[in-house]
């Protein structure tokens, strides 16, 4: 079945189950030789309170990063709050903001190589991006994100280049 995007009659707001798994391949420079990857970190999570939105035609999912994958931050009035992660996803492109103690956006297109900044704490990363595939799966019953990329972190002179495979599904 090829990947389709569907949309309601109407927009809606639904509480779902979020998982996500990330392959992340650095490439060795060193003994293995130029571009050869090492095995993958492999990451997984999965999130029981995640929101699931359509507004003017257009999906959305947030939802607040576990504890274990990044920090908590102390908001003006005192309250402590995790790190939220919200994903824009449209047939043609996905849109990640993350706010927290690390905030990060960032659009993913298929072949398009794009440069953003990644803060965290008080350190500001350059993050270089090439998406390599983009596809999603939206169904009444709800989706899949696959994308794969090239990412290089750091600045020009010493970037860490990894490869990284991201799938993201999600259901009520």
């Amino acid at each position: 079945m090829s990947p389709e995007y569907w949309q309601a009659a109407a927009d809606f707001r639904r509480r779902v189950h979020i998982q996500w798994r990330r392959e992340l391949f650095t490439l060795s420079l060193e003994v293995k030789g130029p571009g050869r990857p090492v095995p993958p970190d492999v990451e997984r999570f999965s999130v029981a309170d995640g929101v699931w939105e359509q507004r003017a035609g257009i999906h959305y999912l947030t939802y607040a990063d576990p504890e274990h994958t990044q920090g908590v931050v102390q908001t003006l009035a005192g309250h402590l709050r995790r790190d939220h992660t919200t994903l824009c996803l449209r047939p043609d492109e996905v849109s990640l903001t993350r706010t927290g103690e690390v905030s990060w956006s960032h659009t993913f297109r298929p072949a398009e190589r794009v440069t953003t900044a990644l803060r965290t704490g008080k350190a500001l990363l350059e993050v270089e991006i090439l998406t390599e595939q983009l596809e999603l799966d939206v169904h009444p019953d709800g989706g899949r994100l696959r994308c794969t990329y090239q990412m290089r972190l750091g600045r020009p002179k010493h970037p860490v280049p990894q490869a990284v495979a991201l799938e993201i599904w999600w259901r009520p």
